[in-house]
């Protein structure tokens, strides 16, 4: 009967750490899943930033060429 005992003891033991282990790798993936979340709106912002800073680029570029332009005109 002690040996029955023993062995529920072992299997309650191993049952409470599969349980933990499983809570532990949830928890990980939900903070690597929030990281990753995090890191893509990171990425989305400096894509929206690099877009506006090209069309800011494009319209100096225009009104430089054009001011360029008027400047060989005049002289």
């Amino acid at each position: 009967m002690s040996d029955i005992q023993s062995e529920c003891k072992r299997l309650e033991q191993d049952l409470k750490n599969a349980f933990e282990m499983s809570n532990k790798c949830i928890a990980d993936r939900l903070r690597l899943h929030e990281e990753k979340q995090l890191l893509l709106q990171q990425l989305k912002d400096a894509l929206t930033s690099m877009t506006t800073l090209e069309g800011q680029l494009k319209t100096l570029s225009a009104s430089t060429l054009s001011v360029s332009s008027s400047s060989s005109l005049g002289s």
